[in-house]
């Protein structure tokens, strides 16, 4: 019998996580208020926008690049990138093996001493529908697909068939552990892991990573003062949860 509405989902494009590893390792959050407004007008988030956008504007960062043939050539010789980086690397550039590494992410300085390197999370669900006709049999597929054994299997028989570069990365943490990671290199992950926090997602939340994009090339483009130029984006993103929260009777 067909299971035809068992359905994979992921969420609308993310704010930039760069500026939200900085708002998270400088106590800051993006919502507030369970969710009925952003937390972007707090102090903490203006300065992190200005640390972020200070990287393009004073030290010239660039908005886009490709990473993996600047590092395999020396261009860039540190970046932050998804954990899938790694896999890219060793296939494609097999000329500097064992002349990189990679570790946790860096992080801020707390105040007794401590270092806070949280890193922001996203990823993709897997839900079953409330009009479904096959419930059970939905249900049975989704715990079958999501358990360690299958997640193991899927991962290794993709890395069997394409190589390392289709290491699975797993949101199980069971399986993550079983698939061909070398040793010392799982342990940062799972290092790394313990260091997450997921992103929020709220009615109208799809307004705000367009509107951090939009605030940050504003004051890449035109010059404008980062604090006063997230201030008023964010009170556009206010604006959106509030009438998507009153579409939805939330409140």
């Amino acid at each position: 019998m067909p299971i035809d509405i068992v359905e994979a989902v992921q969420g609308v494009l993310p704010p930039n996580l760069m500026f939200l590893t900085l708002l998270y390792q400088n106590g800051g959050v993006l919502y507030l208020d369970e969710g009925r407004r952003t937390g972007l007008q707090e102090k903490v988030a203006l300065d992190a926008f200005k640390q972020w956008t200070d990287f393009y504007t004073n030290y010239r960062f660039q908005i886009q690049a490709n990473f993996v043939n600047r590092f395999r050539s020396g261009e860039m010789p540190i970046g932050i990138s998804y954990y899938n980086m790694y896999n890219t690397l060793v296939v494609f550039a097999p000329e500097i093996s064992g002349n990189w590494s990679f570790t946790t992410i860096p992080g801020v300085e707390q105040a007794d001493g401590t270092i806070e390197n949280l890193s922001p999370t996203t990823g993709t669900g897997i839900l079953l529908m409330e009009s479904s006709q096959e419930k059970d049999l939905s249900w049975e597929f989704m715990k079958w697909w999501t358990e360690k054994d299958t997640q193991v299997r899927f991962g290794r028989e993709m890395e069997g068939i394409l190589g390392a570069a289709a290491r699975y990365p797993t949101a199980n943490t069971q399986a993550l552990e079983e698939l061909p990671w070398p040793a010392t290199d799982i342990a940062i992950l799972k290092a790394q892991w313990e260091k997450t926090i997921g992103i929020p997602e709220v009615p109208g939340g799809y307004f705000t990573g367009r509107h951090i994009d939009n605030a940050l090339r504003q004051v890449i483009n035109t010059g404008a003062n980062p604090r006063d130029t997230l201030y008023e984006y964010s009170s556009i993103i206010d604006n959106e949860i509030k009438s998507k929260r009153r579409e939805f009777g939330l409140d």
